[in-house]
């Protein structure tokens, strides 16, 4: 028995130092972190871990002065100011410029009556305890991005610049407003521009919100941060660097994180309401029960034990998330979740997937079956990567269709393919790249087409030999998780679902009736999704919204919590509060679930804490309670709370533990 409880005991230590020191989260940070950002970081690290470690070596000096010699209690004096510095500043900040009492100046007060008093060894305690707090505070709050990662991070460094008909490398920093650029296919759109020569095929979803890829010719607009998936182009710039519309909305997302006030805890905000009253307590409580009654009144406001149980407990969850796939790098989410009633997604990307899915394949010449159209619009399409070509040979694979080998294959000007199938000219694209091939097309076919854009939907053509045989029609595919967590989320008591989308109406609202999703907003432009934000949180509603493009970062920034998926556009994850690093919306129900129950956790952890301080001043001012019980008494607090708020991750340990020794 005694056996099993010291290897218990020995679990529970290990597990403990894990929460503390688990690399699976920083590393997650780190994936998705600058070098500059990386850097600041570690150098602030740095700082507070060298005043915990002085305030370490201030308290083993007063302890000497207990046990062995009392005047090298004084040894710990410099190291108690040093760290005292940093907490005067605080309280000045908060008495002169804030105008109210904050919870370092009670540190202040309460140590300097202790020092003043003799008990030097109790107010480096204290100290310990305030170094360690903001050791911890800073774990939790650091993690959230202070500033975007360069909007361009995802582009290449250089682009193709067309001079005298002869092509050159040039850095991107170096283009300017006449440069030609050539941009094909599987390419990032460097610009804003216009093309001057040349069809392509755009993905512009990040940006946009559009579901679909648009097919792009001479004298249109192209965008920055977009990105080609078929075709050459010639772009003349008009718009470089800042100047570009995906910059203009990184400009636009500064402006809103630097006027957006920092996330405080819970307790750190009821820290601060609670300090003014706690100081004037004991000040009445000296005079009348004596200096012993002020300092228990001083020691047991929960001020930093209640802030290290909160931060460890907060610690354990953001571990366990991290441990789920869920990157978490705002420390006050898990809080901020808890009041979340409305949640808002975007369409493209976030509620359907990358690759659309074959609806239908609709035969001109019925001489041929759905399998052999397939299998040449698979062949056509082996080599390529672009959404609509791995939807295809996707369908292929699912209908173990096999596919032939290609003896020729070029891109044509336009979005489409011509390649030899079995000695047979196949040539599969749009409707113009058809017509441009010289092969005619059904009457009414442009309406169709027409009509299949309004659904969200786009068309292939494919020919052989010259005659057109079928079309392939592709629809986005939905998430097939999605309608679960939509109904997961109405469970937990969600009162309110949206999407918000710059996709056209009819498909967004088909996709919400589809999922149960209560209301939408289509044809959005990216600030107006902010702005639709800002209007449901004027209702009273708290939100939390979930995007993946360049075009929601700003409704991110609005929102009370944002999430996106893993695989996003980089300023998305950049801009992000949560990452669900598997892509997988189901772990959006895993997030709120482990909201509730760190704030359940929390809220029993607070009374755990605060009981012994109460009965420390009881004890204190009416049964003559002596300075060691006083100081002790807070601090078992202390310990219960912790091992309470830890207890979720060192079950977890145990469990772990008990399956590697069964294993």
């Amino acid at each position: 028995m005694l056996l099993k409880w010291l290897k218990n005991t020995r679990l529970l230590g290990r597990q403990a130092a894990r929460i503390m020191l688990s690399n699976t989260r920083k590393k997650q940070l780190l994936a998705l972190s600058s070098e500059t950002e990386i850097r600041i970081r570690q150098e602030k690290e740095q700082h507070l871990t060298r005043q915990v470690h002085i305030s370490l070596l201030s308290t083993a000096c007063a302890a000497s002065g207990v046990l062995i010699y009392s005047p090298l209690s004084w040894l710990s004096v410099p190291g108690m100011l040093y760290i005292s510095k940093t907490v005067l500043q605080s309280a000045y900040q908060g008495l002169v410029k804030q105008h109210k009492a904050n919870i370092d100046l009670l540190v202040l007060v309460s140590n300097g009556v202790l020092l003043f008093s003799g008990h030097i060894f109790w107010a480096n305690v204290s100290v310990v305890l305030y170094a360690v707090n903001h050791k911890l505070l800073h774990t939790v709050k650091s993690n959230a991005k202070t500033s975007l990662v360069d909007i361009f991070r995802q582009q290449s460094q250089s682009a193709w610049v067309l001079r005298d008909g002869v092509e050159y490398e040039t850095p991107v920093t170096a283009l300017t407003t006449d440069s030609v650029i050539l941009v094909g296919a599987g390419e990032v759109m460097p610009v804003d521009g216009r093309i001057v020569q040349g069809i392509a095929t755009i993905d512009q979803h990040v940006l946009t919100g559009e579901a679909q890829p648009v097919e792009k010719l001479e004298g249109d607009e192209v965008f920055a941060s977009t990105l080609v998936l078929s075709g050459r182009i010639q772009v003349q710039a008009n718009q470089i660097g800042e100047q570009t519309t995906a910059a203009k909305i990184g400009h636009i997302l500064q402006r809103t994180a630097d006027t957006k006030t920092p996330r405080q805890l819970q307790v750190e905000i009821l820290s601060d309401k609670t300090a003014l009253p706690t100081l004037m307590a004991g000040m009445v409580a000296a005079p009348l029960f004596s200096s012993l009654g002020a300092i228990a009144i001083f020691q047991a406001h929960f001020k930093h034990r209640m802030s290290i149980v909160s931060v460890i407990g907060l610690l354990n969850y953001l571990n366990l998330a991290a441990h789920r796939g869920l990157l978490i790098k705002d420390g006050g989410v898990l809080e901020t979740l808890y009041q979340v009633n409305t949640v808002v997604f975007d369409k493209t990307g976030t509620l359907t997937e990358k690759v659309p899915e074959i609806a239908d394949i609709y035969l001109y010449d019925k001489a041929y079956t759905e399998n052999n159209i397939l299998q040449y619009a698979a062949a056509a399409e082996g080599k390529q990567t672009h959404p609509i070509a791995r939807a295809i040979l996707q369908a292929a694979k699912q209908r173990y269709i096999t596919i032939p080998e290609v003896t020729q294959a070029e891109y044509q000007v336009g979005y489409g393919l011509s390649v030899m199938v079995e000695d047979q000219l196949v040539q599969l694209g749009s409707s113009r790249f058809i017509r441009m091939a010289g092969i005619t097309l059904p009457d009414g076919l442009d309406s169709t087409c027409m009509v299949s854009t309004a659904d969200g939907c786009s068309i292939v053509f494919l020919a052989v030999a010259g005659r057109l045989v079928a079309n392939i029609k592709l629809r986005p595919k939905v998430r097939p998780e999605a309608k679960q967590v939509i109904a997961g989320l109405k469970q937990r008591g969600m009162q309110k679902t949206y999407i918000i989308s710059g996709d056209q109406v009819t498909p967004t609202r088909q996709l919400a009736e589809a999922l149960g999703i209560d209301d939408f907003f289509a044809e959005v432009l990216p600030e107006q999704k902010a702005q639709l934000i800002a209007d449901l949180q004027q209702t009273g509603q708290s939100v939390c919204f979930v995007g993946d493009g360049i075009n929601d970062c700003i409704a991110m920034q609005q929102a009370d919590v944002s999430v996106s998926l893993g695989d996003a556009a980089t300023v998305a994850t950049d801009t992000a509060q949560v990452v669900l690093l598997d892509n997988h919306l189901t772990q959006l129900g895993d997030l709120f679930d482990l909201s509730d129950q760190y704030m359940s956790r929390t809220k029993t952890s607070y009374a755990l804490v605060a009981l012994p301080g109460f009965v420390s001043i009881t004890g204190s001012l009416f049964l003559h309670f002596g300075l060691t019980t006083i100081m002790l008494l807070p601090q078992v607090g202390l310990a219960i709370g912790l091992l309470y708020s830890m207890y979720p991750s060192l079950q977890q340990g145990a469990l772990e533990y008990n399956d590697s020794v069964t294993l």
